[in-house]
């Protein structure tokens, strides 16, 4: 007995040793240290506040709470962290079981005996209106309509349509609470009921009374959204008429609080142009400086930030979210915000282009200059969306764009002219090939869609397609040549290749097919070959020659690497004459990559590792564009203004404006040098 009792002494002793050790200034463990230099590695960041949760007391008297309203009204309270007092207080309440009560009838009840003692109280009638409408949400869930369960849907309904009861009497008593707009929004969104005349006055009125209240904002936000009762332009709508009422910072605000929400529904919004961009930079840019460490808006800073390329607000922002975590509901998916990251993480670039535009939330693959380049066209990521046109001057508006297709588009090539659109689909192994004629009515109109193959090509001048047919496995394929206007077949041919590359030349009279280190060169008119290179690379200089395009009637320009001396070339091969002629050599550890080129100048990109600093510790990995004479090989200048793997490039047909795009980054517009005459 006294062992164990020695036992539970020298056990509480030693406890007690180790207590008061951890607490001794001055002393650390291996584990603390460890954990104190971790942080002190962190960079320097603005460490973010934790969100407010104001009281509401639960054993508080009817008087007591209709007091604590009237206070909270009056004083229009916002917190540090961005958060309105009143809003924050309706959201504790309704998690509150006042006196004691905790079964949702009898919580109801309790709040109906709060109204009927206080009948001038608008406070219990509107937590009614709430708590029904919060109770509907759980009986429907929160999937699409045709998820929800008839008994789901019919207790949606019912409990909407007594929520309505209760905000419309405490409509009645016109109580100076913007929460009352807010909700009689929410239940007429979910009923159908309201009209947009009815949300546009609950608004209004709202904003009278709190013109700061942005809650009612995004609800009615919601409300114009498409899945919803909107309109395309609603919300844009909506906003502005927000921006033109409120007075100074309160408009611009406001502008980008809704931008905000229907970020979170519908990511494409920020980027189809119904929005206005500059001011939801300025919005966003006012909330920054009135709530600097609010976590709840560092996603969509952080978003609005990297589509402005504000690359040092990017890095800060980015800290703060590896320190709070992501809400993907702002980004959408995951390789989205691994691309701001990596953004984030990129060296600056050294070069800003004349302009820029994010034609979509997701990467560009490609897209096609059209219209006498007065427009570009990109294609949509997924299957759903839009081809979209926009303006190539700044400011980029988007004007007209093509329904969603029935496949994905893979490709979009455009007429030397502009006048005809040619675009490959490849959806759950669907191939084909459309053909848009925008000459006639200065829109797009579908004239033939071809059931092809991958890799078809349009004519310089526009009058030709050419599409492959077969299948895939066949191991052989017929290249036939159409007329676009009348959609006549002019000539099949049928080269010794699986799976080739089809290119024009300039003038359109001839088409070169290439396939692995196979060349062959076709009379456009009669469909005879006319030359052709067997794959003998031994027989010359060079080595894994990858054809890109003619730069000259019979020119061929390649990428390839020379046995001399090991390095990447870019060469152009003249047919007539057999002849090679070396025109840029590349650097050591380097893969060029022709982007863009013309008769007169070579855009040269691909993946270059640059030499290490003096720490050695770092490579950087480079995509800068060198531009070339492409005469004489010589560098006219160098564009470093790219973080990612550039997916598409477009020169103008007078040489001197350059787009690029890039992997999930804006399309930029570039001023090109100009070469000197030959």
């Amino acid at each position: 007995m006294l062992s164990c009792w020695k036992w539970r002494r020298d056990l509480a002793l030693g406890l007690a040793c180790v207590v008061g050790l951890l607490a001794a200034p001055g002393v650390t463990f291996g584990w603390q240290q460890a954990a104190t230099e971790a942080k002190e590695a962190e960079p320097a960041v603005e460490p973010l506040l934790r969100l407010e949760q104001p009281t509401v007391s639960r054993t508080a008297s009817f008087d007591e709470l209709s007091q604590q309203f009237a206070e909270v009204r009056k004083t229009r309270k916002h917190f540090a962290t961005g958060q309105i007092e009143l809003f924050e207080v309706y959201e504790r309440a309704m998690n509150t079981a006042f006196q004691g009560v905790y079964p949702i009838n009898d919580r109801i009840a309790l709040l109906k005996k709060w109204s009927d003692e206080k009948p001038e109280d608008p406070t219990p009638l509107i937590l009614l209106a709430r708590f029904l409408v919060m109770l509907g949400w759980d009986a429907r869930g929160q999937g699409f309509a045709g998820q929800v369960t008839e008994g789901g849907g019919r207790k949606f309904i019912e409990r909407l349509q007594e929520a309505a009861v209760h905000a419309k009497a405490a409509e009645k008593l016109k109580p100076a609470d913007p929460e009352l707009y807010r909700i009689l929004i929410e239940i007429g969104k979910g009923l159908g009921t309201a009209k947009r005349d009815d949300v546009m006055g609950w608004v209004r009125t709202a904003s009278k009374i709190d013109p700061k209240y942005y809650p009612v904002y995004q609800t009615a936000a919601e409300f114009f959204l498409t899945r919803w009762h909107g309109e395309p332009d609603d919300i844009a709508k909506l906003a502005e008429e927000l921006q033109e009422s409120l007075a100074g910072d309160d408009g611009y605000v406001a502008y980008a609080r809704i931008a905000e929400r229907v970020n979170c529904y519908d990511h494409e919004l920020l980027y189809e142009g119904k929005l206005d961009g500059e001011k939801v930079e300025k919005g966003a840019l006012i909330l920054a400086k009135q709530f600097p460490r609010a976590p709840q808006l560092v996603d969509f800073q952080a978003i609005v930030a990297w589509k402005a390329l504000r690359h040092s607000d990017v890095k800060r922002l980015a800290k703060q979210l590896k320190w709070k975590g992501p809400e993907m509901r702002h980004w959408g998916d995951e390789h989205r915000y691994k691309a701001f990251v990596a953004y984030a993480d990129a060296p600056p670039v050294a070069d800003k282009p004349e302009s820029f535009f994010w034609p979509s939330s997701y990467y560009v693959n490609r897209f096609a200059l059209a219209d006498k380049d007065r427009r570009l066209v990109t294609i949509p990521f997924a299957v759903a969306g839009t081809t979209r046109f926009w303006r190539a001057e700044p400011p980029h508006d988007r004007d007209s764009g093509i329904a969603p297709l029935p496949t994905a588009p893979t490709d979009i090539q455009a007429s030397a002219a502009g006048d005809r659109l040619l675009m490959e689909m490849d959806h759950n192994m669907r191939f084909g090939a459309l053909i848009f004629d925008w000459a006639k009515v200065g829109e797009p109109v579908l004239i033939q869609r071809f059931d092809s193959l991958p890799y078809s090509a349009l004519s310089p001048n526009g009058k030709i397609c050419a599409t492959q047919h077969g299948t895939i496995l066949s191991g052989k394929v017929t290249i036939r040549l159409w007329d676009t206007a009348t959609v006549k077949q002019l000539a099949v041919i049928e080269p010794d290749a699986q799976h080739p590359k089809l290119y024009f030349s300039p003038d359109s009279k001839l088409l070169m097919v290439n396939e692995n280190l196979k060349v062959w060169i076709y009379d456009v008119e009669t469909g005879k070959e006319v030359h052709k290179l067997s794959g003998a690379w031994r027989a010359t200089p060079y080595n894994g020659t990858k054809p890109v395009g003619f730069v000259g009637e019979a020119t061929l320009l390649a990428t390839s690497s020379s046995f001399k001396t090991r390095k990447q070339v870019i060469v152009e091969w003249n047919a007539p004459k057999d002849e090679w002629t070396e025109r840029v050599e590349s650097s050591p550890r380097s893969q060029l990559r022709i982007e863009a080129f013309n008769e007169k100048v070579l855009v040269v990109g691909g993946f270059r590792t640059e030499d290490p600093p003096e720490d050695g510790k770092t490579i950087r990995e480079s995509y800068r564009l060198d531009i070339f004479q492409r005469n004489n090989g010589k560098l006219l200048g160098s564009i470093d203004g790219h973080t990612t793997r550039i997916t598409s490039a477009r020169l103008t047909a007078d040489g001197k404006t350059l787009f690029t795009a890039e992997d999930y980054g804006p399309i930029q517009r570039w001023k090109m040098p100009i070469p000197a005459e030959e």
